[in-house]
């Protein structure tokens, strides 16, 4: 009976905006006794807003079941910045060298989020709330190498790197009553992640004739691993690896 047939009928309207800026600079010096110097370095602005609407039907037959209108406004400012420097010595005019790089950077992400959901039918309501969402990463990375040559034909490399980085998340939601506000537990979370890896590495490499090599080589590396889940609840975790 297409007199009974259920429809679902729903309309989205977004409007969406991002406004962008970005920078970046660098700098490269030579000296007379070979040595290197660099760095470069970028930063970068971001203005995210999305208002959303959206208004969702159930029919069933010619009778209006459920009808609903919806927005959430989102305002998402985010900045990040990243620096790379770095240090060449050359030891001598066959590729023996040092070679230092060091890279470190920041990113903040400083949301906010409101919405309304209006019911209509089958009886008028409206839930509103807001929330605060603010993400913040902070990375370093230091890495060293070493080269020596010997009559072109011999070769020695060696080196270390180290990897740190953090991440933490804060998301609070609240609902308005006539006191106030209140935290919306079921929107909130909290948590934090870091890991730090490092590595070293050592390798001898001989030319032999017909265009043949011998390498031979050892590395090590290790991973640490920590997350922690704040709130809702605790589902913390921790990795070491060798």
């Amino acid at each position: 009976n297409t007199l009974n047939t259920p429809t679902l009928r729903q309309v989205n309207d977004n409007t969406r905006k991002n406004d962008n800026i970005f920078a970046s600079l660098g700098y490269d010096y030579t000296s007379k006794k070979d040595h290197q110097l660099s760095y470069f370095g970028t930063f970068q602005g971001n203005l995210n807003t999305l208002i959303s609407v959206q208004s969702n039907t159930y029919d069933q037959g010619l009778e209006t079941i459920f009808s609903s209108n919806n927005q959430i406004n989102n305002r998402n400012p985010f900045f990040s910045h990243r620096h790379d420097l770095g240090w060449l010595k050359k030891l001598d005019t066959i590729g023996s060298e040092i070679d230092v790089k060091l890279s470190l950077g920041q990113s903040f992400l400083d949301g906010e989020q409101d919405y309304v959901f209006g019911q209509i039918i089958p009886f008028p309501a409206t839930l509103t709330g807001n929330g605060d969402i603010v993400n913040t990463r902070n990375f370093l990375t230091a890495q060293i190498d070493f080269t020596k040559k010997w009559d072109k034909i011999v070769l020695l490399e060696a080196g270390l790197k180290g990897d740190i980085q953090k991440f933490d998340n804060r998301t609070d939601f609240f609902l308005p009553v006539s006191s106030g506000n209140v935290p919306d537990t079921s929107r909130s979370n909290r948590f934090t992640y870091q890991d730090n890896i490092f590595a070293a590495y050592t390798q001898l490499s001989r030319d032999l004739p017909l265009k043949i090599t011998v390498k031979a080589g050892v590395r090590a590396e290790t991973t640490n691993m920590l997350g922690e889940q704040k709130f809702p609840s605790d589902t913390s975790f921790t990795v070491n690896r060798i």
